[in-house]
């Protein structure tokens, strides 16, 4: 679970990164700058969106599935998972 706690606390660092981004494309908005430099901004967060959550998924597998395999939920685990992803990734 620390290895979980350490990715958590990464990922809340890389949010919280990204909410600050998120202002400052709302203030060149405000200060009506130039669309391509807005757009440049927008690309910034949803990549490091998508960062996020494929550091999030890389630890679910590695661990959750893992952990769940060995206890014999594995098939549980990957119903459950499939699932996820649809809706991530539609």
């Amino acid at each position: 679970m620390a290895h979980a706690r350490a990715i958590r606390r990464e990922i809340a660092k890389r949010l919280a990164r990204v909410s600050g981004h998120v202002d400052a494309i709302r203030k060149m908005l405000e200060s009506d700058r130039e669309c391509d430099e807005i757009l440049q901004q927008m690309t910034a967060v949803i990549r490091a969106m998508e960062a996020a959550r494929q550091s999030i998924l890389e630890d679910h597998l590695e661990n959750c599935i893992a952990d769940a395999a060995r206890a014999g939920r594995g098939e549980e685990a990957v119903d459950e998972l499939r699932k996820t992803l649809k809706f991530a990734f539609r």
